[in-house]
């Protein structure tokens, strides 16, 4: 591309929230940024100009949307760029290292049992603290009118009714339909909003410091 000069065309930028980058990684601006334009050629023009030849930094920063119209403004002659959205993109240095399969099943393993112990251990002290099993003698009482000890007709119903209730509310029934609506759980929600949230913070401790990426 060189110095060439492009005819002034008005360009449409919409910039991705973050996007992972690893040392010595070529940044264009495709990867950080949907391009439109009417005129097609100026869309394949704008999405190879090199926002970083190579990435420096071993740590996340942030590109803003005026080093983008600037770096536009190199090539194209009195660029009208339009940006839709956000005005920022985070690159999140991500460190290339060589996974090892064992160990990751350890951590996945480890990290379920714990889950496990740990969301059973809050079951089991909700009910002794409700008295589930006085609760359910009384139920037992009152629709037959016969005490019994150990009302497992109603203890068996019970469990396995929580443990569907869990399943359902994560929105993890094996469906045809849940599956062509990829339809978000809960717990889907919740990740992405953590995440969101950790991406502002970031974004907002960065321009606080001033490790702003620029284009090179």
């Amino acid at each position: 591309m060189g110095g060439c000069i492009i005819k002034a065309k008005k360009i449409y930028l919409q910039l991705e929230n973050n996007i992972f980058v690893a040392k010595e990684q070529k940044i264009e601006l495709k990867d950080i940024a949907k391009v439109y334009s009417d005129d097609k050629q100026i869309v394949k023009d704008v999405e190879k100009i090199k926002i970083f030849k190579s990435y420096k930094n071993e740590t996340d920063s942030i590109i803003l949307a005026i080093d983008l119209i600037n770096k536009i403004n190199e090539y194209i002659n009195d660029a009208d760029v339009i940006i839709i959205g956000s005005t920022e993109v985070l690159l999140k240095y991500k460190e290339v290292k060589k996974q090892n399969k064992v160990l990751m099943f350890l951590k996945i393993f480890s990290i379920s049992i714990i889950l496990c112990l740990g969301a059973s251990l809050a079951i089991i002290n909700f009910h002794e603290d409700a008295n589930m099993d006085a609760s359910f003698k009384s139920i037992y009482f009152l629709i037959t009118g016969k005490y019994e000890k150990k009302p497992l007709i109603m203890h068996i119903p019970y469990s396995l009714g929580l443990c569907s209730g869990v399943f359902v509310f994560f929105n993890h029934v094996w469906s045809k339909k849940n599956k062509q609506r990829k339809e978000p759980s809960p717990l889907d929600i919740e990740i992405h909003t953590y995440q969101e949230d950790i991406n502002k913070y970031t974004i907002d401790c960065l321009k606080k410091n001033k490790k702003v990426g620029r284009t090179k």
